[in-house]
C-alpha cells in the first residue's frame, strides 16, 4: 500500500469517528438538556406539593382548632344560660339606662366566663365630674341595681380610675352584676 492510500483511508475513519463523535456529543448535550427540564419540572411540581401541604398543615392546625373549639363550647354555654335563665336582655339592658344617675353614662359591657360556668357581667361606667362626688353616684346606681326586679344583691365595684376625655375629667368604674335575676 502506499501513503496516499493509506491517508486516505486514515481520513476516512477519521471522517467517520468525527460524525460519530459529533452525533455522540449531540446525543448528550440532548439527554443532559432533557435531564435539566425533567428536574426543572420535577422542583416545580415538589414546591407545588410543598406549598399544597403546608396550606393543609394550616387548616388543619391543632392549636387553632382546639381554641376555636373552646370559643364554640364557650358561646354554647352563654346561649344556653341566656335561654335557661331566660333573661330579658332587652327589659334588663332598658332598666340600667333607666336608673343611671345625671352625668353618668354607660360605655361598656364585657360578659365573662368563670370557672364553674358562672357567667360575669362587667359594666364600666363614665362619669363626667359633677357636684356630686363619682362614687356617692355610683352608690346610688347599686343600690338602684340591687332594689331592681331583674338583678340581684352582690353588684361590686370591681375598679375606680380618673381620666382625662376631651378636656374633662372623668372617673371610670367598674362593676359586676350577680349572673342571674333576683330570686
Amino acid at each position: 500500500m502506499n501513503v496516499i492510500e493509506t491517508r486516505r483511508k486514515y481520513s476516512r475513519y477519521l471522517r467517520i469517528f468525527y460524525v460519530f463523535a459529533v452525533i455522540a456529543f449531540v446525543a448528550t448535550t440532548l439527554s443532559f438538556v432533557t435531564v435539566i427540564k425533567k428536574n426543572l419540572a420535577l422542583k416545580k411540581e415538589i414546591n407545588a406539593l410543598q406549598a399544597d401541604i403546608s396550606d393543609k398543615k394550616k387548616a388543619f392546625d391543632v392549636q387553632s382548632l382546639e381554641k376555636q373549639w373552646r370559643d364554640y363550647i364557650w358561646k354554647l354555654k352563654t346561649i344556653n344560660l341566656m335561654m335557661n335563665g331566660r333573661s330579658l336582655w332587652g327589659n334588663r339592658l332598658k332598666e340600667l339606662a333607666n336608673m343611671l344617675p345625671a352625668g353618668m353614662c354607660i360605655s361598656n359591657i364585657v360578659v365573662s366566663e368563670e370557672q364553674g360556668g358562672k357567667i360575669k357581667y362587667y359594666i364600666e361606667l363614665m362619669a363626667v365630674q359633677s357636684e356630686q362626688k363619682g362614687f356617692k353616684q355610683v352608690d346610688g346606681y347599686i343600690n338602684a341595681i340591687e332594689s331592681n326586679k331583674y338583678f340581684g344583691k352582690g353588684v361590686k365595684v370591681q375598679s375606680h380610675e380618673r381620666r382625662m376625655l376631651n378636656g374633662k375629667e372623668v372617673e371610670i368604674f367598674q362593676i359586676t352584676l350577680p349572673s342571674g335575676p333576683a330570686k
